[in-house]
């Protein structure tokens, strides 16, 4: 019997090389093409709605390729992806603006050249000028700020979250994410008694659960991580699940009670056998562990 902390996976928190190299300079290649094509569209795109449409989109572009970027460099340190996820949002956010102004100028390529301080007065001249305007009428200096703020707070706050976003975890000997098994679902019982039981390796507890009767308004669902190439990364994550009837609706909640508990090889595999044994509609008892 092991502490419980122990028994639960802890990210090791590193920062490789690669993966700093690939989100700031991946980043930066993906934020340069990609915001001329943004402030492409925002210049000549006049209704507000479809905007704001391209803005949330754009953002949540910017906040997928800096979650892949991460993803792919193996930065396991949640710190450093959140700080790097900004710094590449606000980078997006300066070359959307350098761009829209190079089109607002007429395609003058002289505003690259123009240091980050200037082109900051330049914007907020131009919103304390007015030169926006919708239906015929220029929009106000205040509302214009609340706009380009909220926009500001979206792409750096989407890059920002997203970078992180990778949350399994990672096999250190193998040098890979684990993969998620489908959720399995499994009758309802007492999330604190399982989740002790779990904790002092009494996987039994777990095994019998689909021996009990199943109810429909509450269950567990249980996912498991797994390294792909080795049999010593695996992990277990449980949610409660409950359905409640509103009105003609139903209303599902999750809540996870149990995340990333480290397990035996063959306890995972006993989860992904009875996922596939119910998508079989076959009956499969609980296995015995070895």
């Amino acid at each position: 019997m092991s502490d419980a902390g122990d028994r639960y996976y802890q990210g090791s928190g590193a920062v490789p090389l690669k993966g700093t190299l690939l989100m700031l300079v991946g980043g930066l290649a993906v934020v340069i093409p990609s915001t001329l094509v943004y402030a492409w569209g925002e210049f000549h795109v006049s209704h507000q709605k479809l905007k704001a449409i391209i803005a949330i989109v754009f953002a949540t572009l910017i906040g997928g390729a800096v979650q892949a970027l991460a993803r792919y460099g193996a930065v396991r340190s949640r710190l450093f992806a959140g700080l790097a996820g900004a710094t590449i949002g606000a980078l997006a956010l300066y070359f959307a603006w350098m761009w829209f102004l190079v089109i607002y100028f007429q395609w003058n390529l002289q505003v690259l050249l123009i240091d980050p301080g200037d082109l900051a007065k330049l914007v907020v001249q131009m919103v304390n000028q007015g030169v926006w305007q919708r239906r015929g009428a220029a929009i106000s200096p205040t509302e214009l700020s609340f706009l380009f703020g909220g926009e500001a707070l979206l792409l750096i706050g989407s890059a920002t979250l997203m970078a992180t976003r990778n949350s399994e975890p990672y096999c250190e000997a193998c040098g890979k994410w684990t993969k998620p098994s489908p959720p399995m679902a499994l009758p309802a019982t007492d999330s604190d008694g399982l989740t002790r039981e779990l904790e002092n390796e009494r996987y039994e507890a777990l095994l019998r659960l689909p021996q009990s009767p199943a109810t429909e308004d509450a269950g567990i669902s249980a996912q498991v991580y797994s390294c792909p190439t080795c049999e010593e990364s695996n992990y277990l994550t449980l949610s409660r699940v409950d359905v409640k009837k509103k009105g003609k609706d139903l209303a599902v909640t999750t809540t996870e009670f149990l995340t990333h508990l480290i397990v035996p090889h063959d306890v995972a595999e006993w989860v992904r056998r009875q996922r596939t044994a119910a998508l079989e509609n076959t009956s499969s008892g609980p296995v015995s562990r070895t």
